[in-house]
C-alpha cells in the first residue's frame, strides 16, 4: 500500500480518498438538514395560528348533564383554556355539560371527590387531567 502523504500535516486530496465523504461533508449535510427540518416544523401544522378552531360533534349521546372533573394545571391560563375547549365541545355536541375544578392529587381531594360521589349514587362522567393538549390535537379533539 502506498504512503499517499506528501509530508507530515497534510492529507491526501480528493481524488486519493478512499471514501468521496469527509468529516466536513458530514458536517456541512448535517446543518443542511437541521435548517431544513427547523424550516418545515415551522410551516407544517398550523393549527396554533387558528382563530377559529375547527370542532365536528360528536355521534355519541349523553342523557343528562355530562359531569367532568378537571384536575387544576399549574397555570390559570391553561386550566381556563381546557375548561373553555370542554365546554365548547359540548356545545358543538348539543351536550349540557357541567365542569368542576379540583387540586392536584397529592392533595387528596380529587379522590375525596371521587369516592363521595360513588357513594352518593353521582360519581363523574369524565375525570381530565393533564394530559399534553398536543395529544388531543393530533388526535383532532381539539
Amino acid at each position: 500500500m502506498r504512503n499517499n502523504r506528501r509530508s507530515t500535516g497534510t492529507y491526501p486530496t480528493r481524488e486519493h480518498r478512499r471514501s468521496g465523504f469527509s468529516r466536513r461533508d458530514l458536517v456541512r449535510g448535517a446543518a443542511g438538514a437541521g435548517i431544513g427540518m427547523s424550516a418545515l416544523s415551522r410551516g407544517g401544522y398550523s393549527g396554533f395560528a387558528q382563530e377559529e378552531i375547527p370542532r365536528e360533534p360528536s355521534t355519541a349521546t349523553v342523557d343528562g348533564t355530562l359531569q367532568v372533573l378537571q384536575k387544576l394545571d399549574f397555570h390559570p391560563d391553561h386550566n381556563k383554556f381546557i375548561k373553555d375547549e370542554i365546554a365548547a365541545f359540548a356545545e358543538v355536541s348539543g351536550w349540557q355539560v357541567e365542569v368542576s375544578e379540583v387540586g392536584s392529587l397529592n392533595s387528596g381531594e380529587v379522590a375525596q371527590r371521587l369516592v363521595a360521589g360513588v357513594q352518593a349514587g353521582n360519581a363523574p362522567d369524565l375525570y381530565f387531567d393533564n394530559v399534553p393538549v398536543r395529544l388531543f390535537q393530533d388526535l383532532g379533539i381539539f
